[in-house]
């Protein structure tokens, strides 16, 4: 992950000597080593194939890449005083600098969520939905001007579903990306997931061994648990906001 950070900042160096990207930052933002303290969650839409990766993000009025390239992602921490840390970036093709950069945190009350209430004892079936549609100030990187953009998305985890790679040609997934996921997706990831759901950081699940997991695919399940905990992990307060 450090690497990663190390990555981006050359980037971001990159693009501001270019000009010509949309970079922006909140005027409080945690650094980097604060969101190595927690980890990163994946917003990914089902099924994900190469030219479809990332649940929306709207950003005045303009929808963001979905694309998924190496070292781009979207995707949102709970930090340990509620508040939401947003995340996402897109390099450009060959990856020397980024069209799209983002990091953004909300305050806990600004935005919106819901967890579905199951039979468990922990009163959670695996459903969570975190919202936003308001103004943040934000600085754009290249002329560090402050200013209010209008900030929108909703980002849903349904209860973790997957399929192999292999099981998965026999269904929809065949008649549309079927190539492009035989030889894109699947060298890193053997198998799909059949839900909008967020997804650790594929470092983190990668490092599944290390967690403590037989298998790659037990701790993408059990990552928006880890999401819940931090979600409601300030007790009443967030509890009594639950929506669903």
């Amino acid at each position: 992950m450090k690497g990663m950070f190390e990555r981006e900042k050359e980037r971001l160096d990159i693009s501001v000597k270019e000009g010509c990207s949309v970079l922006l930052k909140g005027t409080e933002v945690p650094e980097h080593d604060i969101c190595l303290q927690r980890p990163l969650f994946e917003v990914r839409v089902a099924r994900p194939t190469p030219v479809k990766y990332y649940q929306d993000l709207f950003v005045d009025g303009e929808r963001w890449p979905i694309v998924w390239r190496h070292d781009s992602f979207r995707g949102l921490t709970v930090l340990k005083d509620g508040s939401l840390l947003l995340y996402s970036k897109h390099p450009e093709p060959y990856e020397e600098s980024y069209t799209h950069y983002l990091e953004a945190r909300i305050e806990n009350g600004r935005y919106r969520y819901a967890f579905g209430s199951g039979d468990g004892g922990e009163g959670w079936n695996g459903f969570i939905r975190i919202s936003f549609d308001g103004e943040l100030y934000l600085m754009d990187i290249i002329t560090k001007k402050v200013e209010k953009h209008h900030v929108v998305f909703n980002f849903i985890n349904h209860p973790f579903h997957y399929v192999s790679v292999r099981e998965s040609v026999t269904m929809k997934i065949r008649e549309t990306q079927r190539g492009q996921l035989g030889k894109h997706l699947s060298k890193f990831e053997n198998y799909v997931v059949t839900v909008p759901h967020y997804s650790l950081h594929p470092y983190i699940l990668n490092s599944y061994k290390e967690c403590g997991y037989k298998r790659r695919t037990d701790l993408q399940k059990d990552g928006p648990a880890f999401f819940f905990y931090h979600l409601t992990e300030n007790g009443s307060k967030l509890v009594e906001q639950t929506a669903e």
